[in-house]
């Protein structure tokens, strides 16, 4: 599961209902029930995209981080150069990490398990070092916690698996209790469909930073439709 191309907290952040921004903890859902919707909507994606673009999608150099805090400092960033990144050990990852005192923290990691650790020092996990001059001139509060996430995959990608998902999620929601009704799920499904499209269609390779395969000159792109469960429902032509 560590190579999937967006994280649960994107989906949060795409469907905030499922999320209590004042403690960080998820309502009505579970990590592992985004994880399995991720899952299956990830891989319609890359079964569509596989002809244009081959089947791994991954970026190799594409290595990006997103900050979101919780409690206070809502400008706070880590900077790209303030983390060290593996070679190996690649991954799109979320990291929860809460101050226990003013300077020590513990992180909670998607796959790697718990570390903890000090703004004073390096601190190394898995797949990622944050340096200590990460922390700037912050001055953090037992309490205090922070989302770091980590990608290796286009932001394109990352912005269709992640519309295609929260559209599940939304579907097979009873938070409202008429489950596969939601106006929104069906935006964000027609968003995430059309991006999928525009990848297809573009045959010059201009809109993801990965390299489209070649393709004999019979290949005709077709746009493709799914519906709320995720089958294909194409009307495909002869």
């Amino acid at each position: 599961m560590k190579n999937l191309i967006t994280s649960w907290i994107d989906i949060i952040n795409t469907v905030p209902q499922y999320f209590n921004a004042n403690t960080g903890i998820l309502l009505n859902t579970t990590k592992g029930d985004i994880f399995s919707i991720i899952q299956e909507e990830e891989s319609i994606v890359r079964s569509l995209l596989a002809p244009c673009y081959g089947t791994t999608l991954d970026g190799n150099s594409l290595i990006k981080t997103k900050c979101i805090s919780i409690n206070k400092y809502p400008d706070f960033q880590f900077l790209l150069n303030s983390i060290n990144f593996s070679i190996t050990n690649k991954s799109t990852q979320n990291y929860r990490i809460e101050f226990t005192g003013l300077t020590t923290f513990e992180i909670t990691s998607d796959y790697d398990g718990i570390f903890t650790g000090n703004t004073l020092n390096n601190c190394v996990m898995t797949d990622i070092t944050i340096k200590k001059e990460a922390w700037g001139n912050y001055n953090f509060n037992p309490g205090d916690i922070l989302f770091l996430t980590t990608y290796y995959y286009d932001p394109t990608l990352i912005s269709i698996v992640t519309k295609l998902a929260s559209a599940k999620l939304l579907e097979t929601s009873y938070i409202t209790g008429n489950p596969g009704s939601s106006p929104h799920a069906e935006i964000l499904r027609k968003q995430g469909q059309g991006l999928i499209n525009k990848l297809i269609d573009d045959t010059n390779g201009q809109m993801l930073s990965i390299s489209r395969v070649s393709r004999g000159s019979n290949y005709q792109a077709v746009d493709y439709s799914i519906d709320s469960y995720g089958n294909d429902i194409t009307e495909y032509s002869n």
